[in-house]
C-alpha cells in the first residue's frame, strides 16, 4: 500500500513568469491546507491507534480517497459503535523562491538530483515530481517514475499499510508494529417493545419496534399467517411501529415475524406471539316505538338493519301488522316482537287464579302463539309497558303459559325506573318470573347530567341481575325528550336534542353496570302526550327520513360491537365514582378501587367520571367514563407498565410505562369528550 500525490505541473513562458507563479503559488497554497489537514489527523494518530489497540472488534474497513481518487486512508468501524479514520503519511509539499527562482521543497528540504542541484518549480522544462513511500522511507521521482531517489525516512509515526482480511484487520506501521482486531459481522437486531400483542378479531394491535445496528438502505418488514396481516409504519430509521390486523372470524394465535435486511445477506429476526381475543357477541339494540301503522315499509326495517338494531317492536305488532313487519324483516338479521298487552290489561280486575284458570284453556291465545311461533323473524313477546306492583303475578302467570306453548321464544316486559329499588324488584324476579329485567329511565332527557339515583337504580338491577342469573336491558333517550322549568316538565320536546355525547354516556353507563342489551327510546317518530307532537327527531322521521340522531346511533352502535370483546361475559372487578374535593380530586366512592397499575391519577374539578375495571377471561381492562354529556373533560393518568389503549374500532395501541424524570411533572393528560370514554387494556 502506498500514498501517491499528484502535483500539478505548470509550464510558464521564458519571458514573464509572475502570473503564472502566482497561480502556482495558489495551487500549492490549496494543496498545502489540505495536507494541513491530514497533518492534524496524523498528530492524533497516537490516539487512535490507542483506540484501535483496545478495540474488541472491527465490523468493517472503509478506504478513504482523495480529491483525486487515490486512497489516502482508511475508516476502520467497531463492532461496539464508533470508528477510527487513519491516514497514510502525508507529504508537505511547498515551493519557495531563491535567487529570482522557484524550487520544490519536500518536507522543508530542497528537492535536489543525484549531482546536489535543485529542481527548478517553473519555466518550460520545469519537472513535475512524484512522491512515494517504501518501507518507510519517502521518494521523489521527476522523470515520472522511471527513477526515485531518497528524501528521508518517514517516521514510526505514520502508517504504512491496512489489510482487511476476512477475520481480522491488520494495521502496520511504519515502525514495523501491526496492530490486529479480529473482525465481527456487524450487530444488526430488531426487537419490539411488547413480549406479546393482544388482537381483537377484526381490530388491529400496534406496537413500536426498534432496530440495532441500522445501516442506510436496510429494510424492515412485518409477516403474520393465517387470519392476521402486518404492515410496517417508519418512523426514523431505526424505529417505527408494526399494525397487525385480524380478520373478523380470526381465532387462532399466530406468530408475528419481524425482519430487518440489508439485502445483502445479512438478516436479523424477531418474534412477537399475537393472541387473538374472540369478537363475543353481537350486542342487543331493542328499538323501541318502532314502525306505527302508518310506516310499516321495507326501507324502515332497513334502517334498523343499518343502524346495528337487531330487535324491533311496537304496540302495533299484532295480527296482521306483526306479519308485515317480518316481511319486510327478511333478508337482514332483524327480529320482530310481538305485543301481547291485551292479555294483561283486560284481565286487570280478575283474581290471578282466575287468571291463571282462562290463560289454560283461552283458544285464542293458543291460536295467537301458534300463528307465530315458527315465524324466523319473531323475537319473543312483549308483555306489558310499566306495570303497577299488583300485576306481577299475572305476569308471571302468562310467561309462564306462553313458554307452555312456544320454550323457544323469551318474554319482554318494562318496568319504570323509580321500580328500580329492593322494594320493588325483589317481588318482581319472585312473582313475574321474568325473562329479562328491563327498566325505562332517562337521566340526559332532560336538559341535565344524569343525577345520582339513576346510578342507584343502575347498581340495584345490577345487583338483581346477578343474584337471580337474569339478564338486563337499559334505555337511552335518542330523540327530543322535554324539559322542566321551574321544576315543571314542559311538553316543549324541541328544547332538549340527543347529542353524540347523551347517547354514547346512557349506553356506556348501561354497560360498565352490565347490561346485557340496549334499548333505544325512540326510534320512529311518535305523537307525543297530551295531544301535543313530540319526538320530532327520533332517528327515524315520520316521512321516512332520517335525524341526525340516527347517525348518532348507527355510529355509537357499530363501535360498542367492535368492543363486546370487552364487555361480553366479563366480571365487574371495581366500579367507582369520582367526588370532587379541592382543586383535584383523588377521592372515589362506591366499591373498588384504582388498579395497582395505574400508578398516578388526577381528576379536575370540571367534572366527575365513573371509574372501571372489568375482568374477561385472562384480560383486564380499565375505564374511566365521563359522566357529562355537555362538556369533555380530561384526566391525567401514569401506569407502571406498558398498557394497551382499546380505539373505538376495538383496536390496541401501545402505551410506554411511565418514566419519571421529574418529581413536579404532571403525568400524561388524556381528553376524554363528552359522554365518552378511555378504555385501556391493562392485563
Amino acid at each position: 500500500m502506498f500514498f501517491l500525490l499528484l502535483i500539478m505541473f505548470c509550464q510558464v513562458s521564458c519571458t514573464d513568469y509572475s502570473s503564472k507563479i502566482d497561480e502556482l503559488q495558489q495551487q500549492i497554497d490549496q494543496l498545502q491546507n489540505s495536507l494541513n489537514s491530514q497533518n492534524t489527523e496524523i498528530g492524533n494518530l497516537g490516539d487512535k491507534i490507542n483506540a484501535l489497540k483496545a478495540a474488541a472488534a472491527a465490523v468493517s474497513v472503509e478506504p478513504v480517497s482523495g480529491k483525486d481518487g487515490a486512497v489516502v486512508g482508511h475508516t476502520v468501524r467497531f463492532a461496539e459503535g464508533g470508528e477510527v479514520t487513519v491516514y497514510n503519511s502525508p507529504v508537505n509539499v511547498t515551493v519557495e523562491k531563491d535567487g529570482g527562482k522557484w524550487w520544490w521543497k519536500a518536507d522543508g528540504e530542497w528537492l535536489k538530483d543525484s549531482d546536489g542541484n535543485r529542481y527548478e518549480a517553473a519555466g518550460e522544462k520545469a519537472p513535475a515530481p512524484r512522491f512515494d513511500i517504501t518501507d518507510g522511507i519517502m521518494k521523489v521521482s521527476f522523470d515520472k517514475g522511471a527513477t526515485w531517489q531518497e528524501v528521508g525516512e518517514v517516521g514510526d509515526r505514520y502508517v504504512r499499510q491496512v489489510d482487511d482480511n476476512e477475520n481480522e484487520v491488520v494495521i502496520t506501521l511504519y515502525s514495523g508494529e501491526t496492530v490486529t482486531i479480529p473482525k465481527q459481522a456487524p450487530v444488526l437486531a430488531i426487537a419490539a417493545e411488547v413480549e406479546s400483542a393482544p388482537l381483537p378479531a377484526g381490530a388491529s394491535v400496534t406496537f413500536p419496534y426498534k432496530v440495532t445496528g441500522f445501516e442506510q438502505g436496510m429494510k424492515v418488514y412485518a409477516i403474520a399467517s393465517g387470519q392476521c396481516s402486518a404492515s410496517v409504519v417508519t418512523e426514523t430509521e431505526e424505529s417505527g411501529t408494526v399494525v397487525v390486523r385480524a380478520t373478523d372470524s380470526a381465532t387462532d394465535a399466530t406468530d408475528v415475524i419481524l425482519c430487518v435486511s440489508d439485502g445483502k445477506g445479512r438478516t436479523a429476526v424477531a418474534s412477537v406471539p399475537v393472541v387473538i381475543i374472540p369478537r363475543g357477541r353481537q350486542m342487543t339494540f331493542y328499538a323501541y316505538h318502532s314502525m306505527p301503522d302508518n310506516g310499516n315499509n321495507f326501507n324502515e326495517v332497513q334502517f334498523h338493519n343499518m343502524a346495528a338494531a337487531n330487535i324491533t317492536t311496537a304496540h302495533s305488532y299484532t295480527g296482521d301488522k306483526f306479519h308485515q313487519a317480518c316481511k319486510y324483516a327478511e333478508g337482514t338479521d332483524l327480529k320482530v316482537t310481538k305485543w301481547m298487552e291485551n292479555y294483561i290489561y283486560n284481565y286487570v280486575g280478575w283474581t290471578d287464579e282466575a287468571y291463571a284458570d282462562m290463560l289454560a284453556t283461552n283458544q285464542t291465545l293458543i291460536d295467537e302463539v301458534n300463528d307465530v311461533k315458527d315465524e324466523p323473524h319473531l323475537w319473543g313477546y312483549a308483555l306489558i309497558d310499566e306495570p303497577r306492583d299488583s300485576l306481577f303475578v299475572k305476569i308471571g302467570l302468562l310467561t309462564k303459559r306462553l313458554h307452555e306453548l312456544d320454550p323457544n321464544h323469551p318474554c319482554y316486559v318494562n318496568l319504570w325506573g323509580d321500580q328500580m329499588c329492593d322494594a320493588n324488584l325483589l317481588p318482581y324476579v319472585t312473582k313475574a318470573n321474568p325473562d329479562i329485567i328491563s327498566f325505562d329511565m332517562y337521566p340526559c332527557a332532560y336538559g341535565f347530567d344524569p343525577v345520582g339515583y339513576w346510578y342507584d337504580r343502575l347498581d340495584a338491577v345490577h345487583r338483581y341481575s346477578e343474584q337471580y342469573n337474569i339478564p338486563w336491558w337499559g334505555f337511552a333517550a335518542t330523540c327530543d325528550m322535554g324539559t322542566f322549568i321551574d321544576g315543571v316538565y314542559s311538553y316543549d320536546y324541541s328544547n332538549v336534542l340527543p347529542t353524540m355525547g347523551s347517547i354514547r354516556v346512557q349506553f356506556y353507563t348501561n354497560l360498565l353496570y352490565g347490561a346485557d342489551g340496549l334499548e333505544v327510546f325512540t326510534w320512529e317518530h311518535y305523537s307525543g302526550e297530551n295531544g301535543g307532537v313530540g319526538w320530532t327527531t327520533a332517528p327515524l322521521m315520520r316521512d321516512g327520513t332520517l335525524s341526525d340522531a340516527y347517525y348518532y346511533v348507527k355510529t355509537i352502535t357499530k363501535e360498542i360491537n367492535d368492543r363486546m370483546f370487552i364487555f361480553d361475559g366479563a366480571t365487574i372487578t371495581s366500579l367507582t365514582h369520582t367526588k370532587k374535593s379541592g382543586a383535584v380530586s383523588t377521592k372515589l366512592t362506591s366499591r373498588g378501587d384504582i388498579p395497582e397499575i395505574v400508578s398516578s391519577y388526577k381528576f379536575p374539578t370540571t367534572g366527575t367520571f365513573l371509574v372501571e375495571t372489568v375482568t374477561n377471561g385472562d384480560n383486564v381492562y380499565f375505564i374511566v367514563q365521563n359522566k357529562t354529556h355537555r362538556s369533555a373533560s380530561y384526566v391525567f393518568l401514569e401506569f407502571e407498565e406498558p398498557v394497551f389503549r382499546v380505539g373505538y374500532d376495538g383496536s390496541m395501541t401501545y402505551i410506554p410505562a411511565t418514566v419519571e424524570t421529574d418529581d413536579d411533572a404532571e403525568p400524561s393528560q388524556y381528553e376524554i369528550p363528552e359522554g365518552d370514554n378511555l378504555i385501556f387494556k391493562i392485563k
